[in-house]
């Protein structure tokens, strides 16, 4: 990969109760400290692919991929690879599991699970064709869905601990250790490991193109409409914008991006337009780092890291995660989430499990 440091994206805030002001990457980064101006910059690639990209739980981290069999993960506090490899074989998705030294891969027919250093240390033949995977922290549950349903890997163990059947297009999000799928009539179901029926239905449209959750929040986009429900309050629904609908991500702030084509826009909890750019090329997926004010977004022939002041939140829990931790830290903190791993008996959207759970 290939560094390069311009950039003239144009970022702009269209609100019009407020006045506003036409800002470029560049401009950014002239008046952000250079910690963080060193920290927007692209990596090209040699080749063109579908790739795509997402942060480690801690934000220090980079895994990218391509479909093609390309994968690398990227320190970017100090700009180094732990790894840059071609696999001989297709990949559909991938992500990191607890921290950045396991990485989990679903290749063209089974799941492998990597070290830091691209060295395969599990396959799971049980497992084929999955293309989402979602990380399950405090439960060390990996959740692989493909088109027949839900597959619950136990990554302490390496051991399957449930199967769900249930058709699914491809739209998945998670909270609170619960699956939330998306369907192309509308529909958002809830799962959990022990059921095999899903936990709640809701009706959100009459179509729908992605999903993304946040603590408090659901997020749905169809093809005219971007919608917020409450998470707290049995997913009433908040507010509703008109929008094109493309794909969502959400920040630690819990706010939400939507990208399509070649515009990523940012919207705010009420779901104002407080950020809007337009790159060169079609995107293909955006990532939030969780402490800082920057995203990671993928085309076909780079990796390009944008500033969006006032996306992450700032002030957060060290007893949880942080991106500070010395090495010595971040064994202890896996020593003590193993320790403290949620069985995936208590996972529900019923608060009322726990009382009853023995």
């Amino acid at each position: 990969m290939k560094k390069n440091q311009t950039s003239n994206e144009i970022l702009n805030d269209p609100l019009e109760t407020i006045s506003t002001v036409n800002l470029t990457q560049n401009h950014i980064k002239e008046n952000v400290n250079l910690y963080m101006g060193e920290k927007a910059f692209d990596l090209y690639f040699d080749e063109d692919d579908h790739y795509r990209s997402v942060y480690s739980r801690d934000g220090t981290y980079v895994l990218c991929y391509g479909s093609r069999g390309y994968v690398s993960s990227l320190n970017v506090q100090n700009m180094t690879d732990s790894f840059e490899k071609n696999f001989d074989d297709s990949i559909r998705c991938g992500t990191y599991l607890h921290n950045e030294n396991n990485i989990a891969i679903s290749q063209k027919k089974n799941l492998f699970i990597y070290n830091n250093l691209g060295v395969e240390v599990h396959c799971v033949r049980e497992i084929k064709e999955s293309n989402k995977l979602e990380f399950l922290p405090y439960h060390f549950l990996l959740a692989c869905v493909n088109k027949k349903g839900i597959t619950y890997l136990d990554t302490s163990i390496g051991k399957i601990v449930s199967k769900i059947d249930c058709r699914n297009e491809e739209i998945v999000g998670s909270m609170d250790g619960v699956i939330y799928l998306g369907h192309n009539d509308g529909t958002v179901t809830l799962h959990a490991p022990i059921q095999d029926e899903y936990l709640m239905k809701i009706k959100t449209g009459n179509d729908l193109v992605h999903i993304a959750t946040s603590y408090n929040y659901l997020y749905t986009s169809t093809s005219n409409s971007i919608k917020q429900f409450d998470l707290r309050n049995y997913f009433k629904e908040l507010k509703t914008i008109k929008k094109s609908g493309g794909k969502l991500a959400t920040t630690s702030k819990e706010y939400i991006s939507t990208y399509r084509n070649k515009n990523i826009d940012v919207f705010d909890t009420k779901l104002n337009l407080i950020h809007n750019t337009k790159l060169t090329e079609s995107i293909n997926t955006v990532s939030f780092n969780s402490f800082e004010d920057i995203c990671v977004a993928t085309t076909r022939k780079r990796v390009k890291f944008l500033l969006f002041p006032g996306t992450a939140d700032v002030n957060f829990d060290t007893r949880e995660i942080s991106p500070f931790l010395t090495k010595k830290q971040k064994q202890e903190r896996e020593v003590k989430m193993l320790l403290e791993k949620i069985p995936p008996e208590m996972i529900s959207y019923n608060s009322e499990v726990f009382s009853n759970f023995n």
